[in-house]
């Protein structure tokens, strides 16, 4: 029944989602999320941020402001689709973002892979790590696109007291009551979207 209500919440909130980017008329790249609303953002070293796709808020300028104050980013990249598979690759700060990444799966824009991969024992706890999602609940569920690349690949850190902070990123009318989720779901620590910066109960 729980697996039912994910699908039947996937498909309610995307549609929710493509009436209210039309009729705000957002307009792609000009809707995104203040990254120095984060508290430990000073202190993080590392961060890994998705690039957004069409119906997420916009990472670009996050990621420009990361890169501006020295931190090291670290973008995903699928590696199998099949079995859910996904690494994350640092940018090289020295050298055009357009020039490090090309369409990939689901035409996502993804890191060359002649790019150093990244390694989730080097992420301290004042590190940042972005979720991407459909849905978040301010106690910190998430609502995914189904396919669980994002809970695979950080359920292990996920247990970790040492681990870096978890931030879904999302725009303000994605944050939703309730989330049906699962023991292999993981919870946020807080939620940033355009408008606050939430701490998750």
């Amino acid at each position: 029944m729980q697996i039912y209500n994910k699908k039947a919440m996937r498909k309610k909130t995307k549609q929710e989602l493509r009436n209210i980017l039309k009729s705000k008329n957002l307009e792609r790249g000009k809707t995104s999320a203040n990254i120095k609303k984060i508290p430990t953002y000073k202190k993080a070293h590392t961060i890994f941020l998705f690039l957004s796709l069409k119906d997420e808020i916009d990472t670009k300028s996050l990621l420009e402001q990361a890169l501006k104050d020295g931190k090291k980013i670290a973008i995903p990249k699928i590696i199998s689709a099949k079995t859910s598979e996904m690494s994350f690759f640092y940018l090289d700060k020295l050298s055009p973002i357009d020039m490090q990444i090309e369409k990939g799966a689901y035409g996502i824009y993804e890191p060359k892979t002649s790019l150093e991969k990244a390694k989730q024992e080097e992420l301290t706890k004042n590190d940042l790590v972005f979720f991407p999602g459909l849905a978040f609940s301010k106690d910190g569920k998430r609502l995914g696109r189904g396919k669980g690349f994002y809970d695979r690949y950080f359920f292990d850190l996920w247990k970790n007291p040492n681990r870096p902070q978890f931030i879904g990123l999302c725009y303000e009318n994605q944050i939703v009551n309730t989330i049906p989720t699962d023991s292999y779901d993981i919870s946020m620590d807080a939620l940033l979207t355009e408008k606050k910066y939430y701490i998750c109960r």
